[in-house]
């Protein structure tokens, strides 16, 4: 029996609880897959048409954290000052969420540059959205040929926490 040759090569995929995005090397394209329940979108950018791919931390992160950090001293301190014992549960309980939450990191959205404009998409935490950029920029720089660090131009925007390549 003939195998079939694997065309993709999975770079990664986030999965929230309404949807879903996963992100396919073609050799010469990038193929975004986002599902949504029961149907899914399929986009596809290829290398040579790439201008620029930037990442864009969302907004709101810090938000979040300072009020759940706020309703957590909160309900400490209520369990502690007002001999409620019983909020000292779900007070350490919300510690132990919000920590994981600062852990993961702040969302990160993912927009291609392209002559028809900037698309762009909702991706993964910060850590793992930097690892896969790295990779995404290397692909893209080696198919448009650019060898020299000269050649590439990189710079960081801190206004609106943009890294661009």
């Amino acid at each position: 029996m003939k195998q079939t040759e694997k065309k993709y090569r999975k770079l990664c995929s986030y999965r929230s609880m309404v949807a879903g995005i996963k992100v396919f090397d073609g050799g010469n394209h990038f193929l975004f897959a986002i599902g949504s329940g029961y149907s899914e979108e399929y986009f596809r950018f290829f290398f040579s048409d790439i201008q620029a791919i930037k990442l864009v931390e969302k907004k709101f992160f810090y938000l979040w954290i300072s009020i759940g950090a706020a309703l957590t001293a909160i309900l400490i301190l209520l369990g502690i000052i007002g001999s409620m014992l019983f909020l000292l549960i779900p007070g350490g309980i919300f510690v132990l969420l919000l920590l994981l939450y600062a852990w993961k990191g702040p969302m990160m959205r993912i927009a291609f540059m392209t002559p028809l404009g900037d698309q762009e998409y909702s991706f993964c935490r910060r850590r793992k959205a930097l690892r896969v950029y790295r990779v995404m920029c290397g692909l893209v720089s080696e198919a448009q040929e650019v060898v020299e660090p000269s050649e590439v131009v990189s710079e960081i925007i801190e206004t609106e926490r943009t890294i661009v390549i």
